[in-house]
């Protein structure tokens, strides 16, 4: 006997704008574009070495700042998408505490 997995069916919105959202959401190809920032921004936070120059350390920070960016369109999409059963998913959860986490880090 198999055994099955139970899997939540969310409706799309009504509304236009949340409706696209939702549809982005659930691309294959937002996903892999995402996992691809999250490779890119991992490669980016491992070039950080000591003695840099401050060039170098300039460009990495604007990196930084770039895939930051890049994570709150995505939670925005996916947020605007979803609503509130976004936070359902204990990944999303985990995204958006890390992005809450940075955003209070950047302010000091």
């Amino acid at each position: 006997m198999q055994r099955k997995t139970l899997r939540r069916v969310i409706q799309e919105p009504e509304s236009t704008f949340r409706k696209k959202c939702f549809q982005l959401a659930k691309m294959p190809q937002f996903e892999s574009a995402v996992l691809a920032i999250i490779v890119c921004n991992t490669l980016t936070l491992a070039l950080k070495i000591n003695n840099q120059s401050n060039t170098f350390e300039l460009v990495l920070e604007i990196f930084n700042n770039l895939f930051l960016g890049l994570f709150h369109i995505e939670a925005i999409i996916k947020i605007s998408g979803f609503g509130w059963l976004y936070f359902k998913d204990s990944w999303n959860r985990f995204d958006f505490l890390i992005i809450a986490i940075t955003d209070v880090l950047l302010l000091f």
